[in-house]
């Protein structure tokens, strides 16, 4: 028995009323019941062989494989018609060193960014072939431990595995890739007791996912039942541990069952895959080996629980498609594709208003607020070297929302060398302001989050917490506003995507 395992079994006790001794934001749920999902195996003309990884980048279906020669297989979608492969190791302009199942940092823009020893390669992948376009060092030198699982949050800050460098109490590391500023967040868990800090991270080992429109992590624990959330920070909004009968029993560390393993996330859902077996097991009974797929929204809810027909190793999500593709561990030569069941039907409602310069679909039972009809829905105002539209919208006396007010402004530059973007900001200098990118249906946002003191009409000190969406159509910069005093504007993403997707400019201008 090794020293890991030892430790384990002398402190099992410990470790189960550790486990269940929960925190105020923990939460223990029982699995749902099981939807069975059937696949078409669809049939391809060259082979899979080891694949680590599978995504979806534009309207192309991407392998990863751990190899020396061709790492990536392209597929068109909604064919899976093989396009070509990409990718070799060595030491020339449009090689890899050395890339692993991990280290596909982000494929929802432009490029695919790929981490490879130290650098950050910037992947074009077009309809006939894939070049490196950009690869920026990193400044790495100082770490005394391999990077891994590097993951993005914003074009400067990254995130990764805290594997013992210099801070052992954390489990990630925050890097500035600019500044080089680095910082430690999210304590390791105590669920099970150790003989020493170094048996913590292949313990504790997970898999994390970033959301921009959330400003939230999420990490899947393979060896425990347990999903985490964290903002940015690194402080634990929620953790969710699931009442799964055996494989919840810490004995399942020893007999090195694993749980969560692969998992993929978009802006509004999060898909993990859930084994509840050792390996051993599955290589015992392989062709019966047909795993699970938990759906999430960002605010931990589990909603659907999805049961495989196929010995699926892993797996990615086509929202728009309504499919699920997965690769296999027993047939080379197929890709599985499912039909993702129709999520509940969104209920929430709109309307549609405008003035004279756009129309907008927003959120039912706001309209423009007083101060807006008094001025003239249509005034314009010259500031900073830009022409202006700006209205409130509110809400009438019964309330359906927690957002105290709506703000929407246009901005035309009449000076085509004024910065529109610094003055639409301007007011986030004075403020604790956290700034990410988005992108809307292929419009690029960027949402501005902070909070400031305010006074209610009691003339009371209340904390007012803001959201601004700024984006740009036809060179006018358009900017969404939202405030409330509750903390909560997250739960209002999905109707900012619907007001920003749905704004239209009219001809008239500004």
């Amino acid at each position: 028995m090794n020293n890991t395992r030892a430790s384990i079994s002398a402190g099992l006790m410990l470790s189960i009323f550790n486990f269940f001794s929960c925190s105020e934001n923990t939460q223990v749920v029982k699995l749902p019941e099981i939807t069975e999902l059937s696949s078409t195996s669809k049939q391809l003309n060259v082979e899979v062989l080891l694949s680590g990884r599978i995504f979806i980048h534009e309207d192309k279906l991407i392998v990863f494989e751990q190899l020396h020669e061709n790492m990536f297989k392209v597929f068109e979608l909604p064919t899976l018609k093989y396009l070509y492969s990409f990718g070799d190791q060595g030491m020339g302009p449009n090689n890899f060193v050395s890339v692993g199942n991990d280290d596909i940092i982000a494929y929802h823009s432009e490029f695919v960014e790929i981490y490879d020893t130290g650098k950050i390669k910037y992947v074009k992948f077009t309809d006939s072939t894939a070049y490196i376009a950009d690869t920026k060092p990193l400044n790495l030198f100082h770490l005394k431990t391999p990077v891994n699982r590097f993951k993005k949050i914003n074009d400067s800050i990254y995130y990764f595995d805290n594997w013992f460098e210099i801070e052992q109490q954390n489990e990630f590391t925050r890097l500035n890739i600019f500044s080089h500023e680095q910082s430690y967040f999210s304590p390791y868990p105590d669920w099970i007791h150790l003989a020493s800090d170094e048996e913590k991270y292949p313990i504790y080992l997970k898999s994390t996912y970033y959301n921009s429109f959330n400003d939230k992590i999420a990490a899947f624990y393979y060896h425990f039942p347990v999903m985490k959330l964290l903002d940015s920070d690194g402080n634990t909004i929620k953790e969710v541990r699931f009442d799964a009968g055996k494989v919840s029993d810490y004995e399942s560390v020893q007999n090195e069952v694993f749980h969560f393993t692969d998992a993929y996330a978009t802006d509004d859902y999060i898909y993990a895959q859930w084994i509840g077996k050792s390996k051993k097991e599955v290589a015992g009974d392989m062709e019966n080996f047909t795993p699970e797929i938990f759906v999430f929204d960002w605010d931990g809810n589990i909603l659907n629980r999805y049961k495989l027909d196929k010995p699926s190793i892993t797996f990615t999500v086509s929202e728009n498609n309504r499919k699920m593709y997965c690769t296999s561990f027993t047939e080379t030569d197929v890709i599985y594709e499912y039909d993702l069941p129709q999520p509940d039907k969104d209920t929430t409602a709109f309307v549609r208003l405008q003035n004279s310069f756009y129309s907008v679909n927003i959120l039912e039972g706001y309209t423009f607020a007083q101060v807006s009809l008094e001025d003239g829905i249509n005034k314009i105002t010259e500031r900073h070297g830009c022409k202006a539209n700006i209205n409130y919208f509110a809400q009438g006396e019964h309330r359906k929302h927690d957002l105290e007010a709506i703000q929407i402004s246009v901005y035309t530059p009449i000076d085509t060398t004024v910065k529109v973007f610094d003055i639409v900001s301007g007011r986030w200098k004075n403020v604790n302001t956290k700034q990410r990118k988005l992108n809307v249906n292929g419009t690029d946002v960027v949402l501005a989050s902070f909070h400031d003191d305010s006074l209610n009409p009691k003339g009371e000190k209340e904390i007012l917490y803001n959201y601004e969406y700024i984006f740009e159509k036809n060179h006018r910069f358009i900017k969404i506003s939202v405030a409330s005093t509750k903390n909560n504007l997250t739960q209002y993403h999905a109707a900012m995507k619907e007001m920003i997707d749905s704004f239209e400019l009219k001809n008239d201008g500004i």
